[in-house]
């Protein structure tokens, strides 16, 4: 019956109803992988998304022939779309990384016409930790699919698999209006405390040996290092010394937070209270690795180890303040409700929320409270 009104309705023959069903589940296919993100997430699962990217003239031709096998073989709670610049993208839920190989096994196996037109990219979420945070954004791993179908599996040299990272998915772009405030507070202020700066370092170096500024690499945005600069406010072996002084760890989570941190400096006690040691991150604020307000950057090595949905925070590109900067309880707060207000920031980004959160910061800085 149900065949018999979709002809009449839609002119559509039997065999074009899965097809219809389909594509009438389809969205954008961000809005989709976000919302599979918080689904897997939240049930701790996971799922992949297929590419099949257009590689010749004839490949538009052969995205329908191509989208009907991908029906044919995937299940009703998948998605599927055509992308916009073409060819056709599979959304596999609850579905493991070695399950998803053998669907796209399927799907080129029922298209042998669509031989050497598609270039596949298969990523998978959550993937592993470094996916997320390579130098080289650029990175994949060839994978080759296998006839299962034969006795002694030989290796189908026309369909390699290219396995991408889904963070880039996620990106959050920073918007003009906060790129323009960015250059013009972080400029002016290098500017203007340029005499502080030859201040501090002269009394740095009066304190203590080692070098004025703190270099470290830190996570960026989609995860990617970036060197981060502040006035060294501890011993110069501090790094060293973490691993020694891990039982003091007063943060869960990936994090590593002590308030009273025997590694600190006389001279730096005076830089965190009054949070003049983060000046010099007005530097990263200007080249653009940083920005004035958003979720703060962790070293590399402890962004690895946050959970796949903490990870949500590395969307943007990091900041000098945030929500958790100018939380009063700040240095007792779970690392869960940290990530939390990261996420929360992500969600109402605003000119409004940043200047907010800037005044908030300033007041929190004359009240020598450390942010």
């Amino acid at each position: 019956m149900f065949s018999h009104l979709l002809v009449r309705l839609f002119g559509l023959r039997v065999r074009d109803e899965k097809r219809f069903y389909f594509a009438h589940r389809s969205r954008e296919l961000k809005a989709v992988l976000l919302r599979e993100r918080s689904r897997a997430d939240r049930t701790e699962s996971e799922f992949c998304l297929v590419q099949f990217i257009p590689q010749s003239k004839r490949s538009v031709d052969l995205c329908a022939r191509l989208e009907q096998s991908a029906i044919d073989r995937i299940r009703v709670t998948d998605e599927i779309g055509i992308a916009e610049e073409g060819g056709v993208w599979l959304v596999l839920v609850d579905c493991p990384l070695v399950a998803a190989e053998l669907i796209v096994q399927d799907v080129l196996r029922k298209s042998p016409e669509c031989k050497g037109h598609f270039r596949v990219v298969l990523h998978h979420y959550p993937s592993d930790p470094w996916d997320a945070f390579h130098d080289d954004s650029t990175h994949v791993e060839v994978l080759t699919l296998r006839d299962s179908d034969a006795v002694e599996p030989q290796p189908v040299a026309a369909h390699p698999i290219a396995l991408g990272a889904l963070d880039a998915f996620f990106e959050v772009q920073t918007p003009l209006w906060k790129r323009a405030v960015d250059v013009l507070l972080a400029g002016g202020g290098l500017l203007l405390l340029a005499p502080l700066f030859s201040l501090v370092a002269i009394l740095i170096k009066l304190d203590s040996p080692g070098p004025v500024f703190f270099k470290q690499r830190r996570a960026g945005r989609l995860g990617r290092p970036f060197t981060m600069y502040k006035f060294r406010s501890m011993s110069v072996d501090a790094e060293q010394r973490q691993h020694e002084l891990k039982q003091l760890n007063e943060q869960d989570g990936p994090a590593f937070k002590i308030r009273r941190d025997p590694r600190i400096t006389r001279v730096g006690r005076l830089l965190r209270a009054s949070s003049i040691d983060e000046l010099p991150q007005l530097w990263n604020v200007l080249n653009g690795s940083m920005t004035l307000v958003g979720p703060r950057p962790l070293p590399v090595s402890e962004s690895k180890d946050c959970e796949p949905w903490q990870r949500r925070r590395l969307d943007v590109t990091p900041g000098l303040t945030c929500f958790w900067q100018v939380a009063s309880q700040r240095n007792r707060m779970p690392f869960d409700d940290w990530a939390r207000l990261d996420i929360l920031y992500i969600r109402k980004l605003s000119l409004l929320l940043d200047v907010k959160l800037l005044v908030k910061t300033f007041a929190a800085v004359t009240r020598l409270q450390g942010v």
